[in-house]
């Protein structure tokens, strides 16, 4: 299931599959039922559970749409605020003292540059960018170290507050990214949409059963649509991973670096 989870497409596939299967299955199950003479029962008990299951599942669906929108916003300001942190951050280097900033300036540079390709790695080798983010941890570790000791050289309590704090921000956001990447829509989330869109599947392939044979082109399409609409929802939640991503939001990155090597 886990594959599943984290390739939308193949989720999205196995569920168009099941819901033919289910709607075939239970055509033929209603039409055994319909040739008993409980047809006319059968046939109104299952229009109103299939009502109830229908409605359940596009609850299911609304919910779990705008939990995978959420998420990809979040990565989104994610973004925006560690590019906004690291550069301000390398602004405050001067308030530091002279001797110190030219030993600084490089870190920041390195650290940018690790942060831009550690995400860019995650959607092709998740191994790879991981030891690309402990990298980043370490270079991080220097920039602390350097700066503690600039800040306290510069006697300044002020100077201490606010470049200190501006260095704060960075690491904590970088943890929140990483963290926030971490994130995974809760694997019974999936289990339960594809029970729930099987069974209603199978109860309007029974409800068909009135009809002579299954009008298997409507069925396809319903089948394609409902996948399809499971595709998003899958796909958003996984911002590195598939058709809808982040990786237009990184350029915000790119020119906070750009603007360090352009002083």
């Amino acid at each position: 299931m886990n594959l599943f989870i984290e390739q939308p497409l193949y989720f999205a596939l196995a569920l168009f599959l099941a819901l033919l299967f289910f709607s075939e299955l239970g055509f033929h199950l209603g039409r055994y039922h319909y040739a008993r003479e409980d047809a006319d029962a059968s046939s109104h008990d299952a229009g109103a559970l299939t009502g109830v299951v229908y409605a359940l599942l596009g609850l299911m669906i609304a919910f779990t749409f705008s939990a995978a929108t959420n998420r990809f916003d979040e990565h989104r300001d994610l973004i925006l605020k560690e590019a906004n942190s690291i550069g301000t951050s390398y602004l405050r280097i001067d308030l530091l003292p002279a001797e110190f900033q030219p030993e600084l300036r490089p870190l920041y540079q390195s650290y940018t540059r690790n942060r831009i390709d550690t995400y860019q790695k995650i959607s092709t080798d998740i191994n790879q960018a991981l030891k690309m983010n402990a990298q980043g941890l370490a270079i991080q570790q220097e920039i602390w170290q350097k700066t503690v000791i600039a800040s306290l050289a510069s006697r300044n309590p002020a100077t201490q507050t606010v470049v200190i704090n501006a260095l704060n921000d960075m690491i904590d956001i970088a943890n929140e990214r990483l963290a926030a990447l971490r994130k995974r829509p809760p694997r019974i989330i999936f289990i339960m949409l594809f029970a729930l869109s099987a069974i209603a599947a199978a109860l309007a392939g029974y409800k068909l059963a009135e009809k002579p044979k299954l009008p298997r082109v409507q069925v396809t399409i319903f089948a394609l649509a409902l996948a399809g609409t499971m595709y998003v929802v899958s796909d958003l939640g996984l911002p590195r991973v598939g058709f809808f991503t982040i990786e237009a939001t990184d350029l915000l990155l790119e020119e906070t670096l750009k603007g360090m090597r352009g002083n």
